[in-house]
């Protein structure tokens, strides 16, 4: 029955994951509804007539988006918008977006090419510590850690209106098609930001004014697994938590009590090179 996955609002963009077994993310948006793409990789976009975007509170209309398959949603607003575009090649190119403040984090991703092309851009205002961060970028489908490099996003801030590009392949080639996922903060539902790790337990306390209910966190200064955790899954204060990666296929863990969450925010616990060792960003959502 439509929609094989429940929401309870227009869903814009949205992965999927078996979270107990090995598995690509696939990553779909209203925007290239029966098309998608994997965080975990860079190839370019696929076809699954499954992905529909024809409902009002949900999403995808397959038998095989069962129990099994878990889904993350969301809808564009004032803390996430979608952007398809098409590359013209050309430096200084501003991309229009309707959030009506700045993005602080953005992720782009060239649906045309494979190989080092189609890898996923990432942008992130506390990249080098906020210090002309958007003069760096992490890769979503990869370890790496940040890169100095103005190529994708011009070292220019976005604004509340617009985000900009130069003229790599990875972001705005001639005639390769694109989508863009932006993100912000917004108060009491969403946070974008940073820490530093204590390579201790418990780590840090990071305050973000709502209790999270998904957790992403990325070593920014050191190589590092893009880690995600949720309460649908297990957010546990009493023990272990469940957490899978973006950028790995590998079926969930739950060997290591990496967070509690309070009504305020989350604290980091066990000593994990992935979470609290090095300096991370992070996202967080209500």
């Amino acid at each position: 029955t439509i929609p094989s996955h429940d929401s309870g609002f227009p869903v814009d963009f949205a992965f999927v994951k078996q979270p107990a077994g090995t598995g690509d993310w696939d990553t779909s948006a209203r925007l290239i509804q029966e098309k998608f793409v994997d965080t975990n990789t860079s190839d370019a976009e696929q076809t699954s007539t499954g992905y529909t975007f024809d409902s009002n509170v949900g999403w995808g209309s397959a038998s095989w988006l069962d129990s099994a398959v878990q889904s993350w949603m969301w809808k564009r607003g004032q803390g996430m918008d979608v952007v398809a575009y098409t590359g013209d090649g050309v430096d200084n190119r501003n991309i229009s977006h309707s959030m009506n403040q700045a993005p602080e984090m953005i992720w782009i991703k060239n649906r045309t090419t494979s190989g080092n092309t189609g890898d996923w851009m990432v942008g992130h205002k506390d990249l080098n510590a906020g210090s002309s961060p958007w003069n760096y970028y992490l890769v979503l489908n990869k370890m790496q850690q940040e890169y100095s490099d103005s190529n994708p996003f011009n070292n220019s801030a976005p604004t509340s209106t617009s985000f900009q590009l130069d003229s790599w392949d990875r972001v705005n080639a001639s005639g390769s098609n694109y989508i863009a996922m932006l993100f912000s903060s917004v108060t009491g539902i969403s946070k974008v930001g940073s820490y530093t790790g204590t390579d201790s337990n418990p780590g840090p306390t990071i305050t973000t004014g709502f209790q999270p209910r998904f957790i992403m966190i990325k070593a920014r200064n050191q190589s590092g697994n893009w880690v995600v955790l949720d309460s649908l899954r297990g957010i546990s204060n009493s023990g272990n938590d469940h957490y899978n990666w973006l950028n790995l296929t590998n079926a969930q863990e739950s060997s290591l009590d990496l967070v509690d969450v309070s009504s305020t925010g989350f604290t980091i616990k066990a000593a994990y090179t992935d979470t609290n060792v090095y300096q991370y960003i992070y996202y967080a959502h209500a």
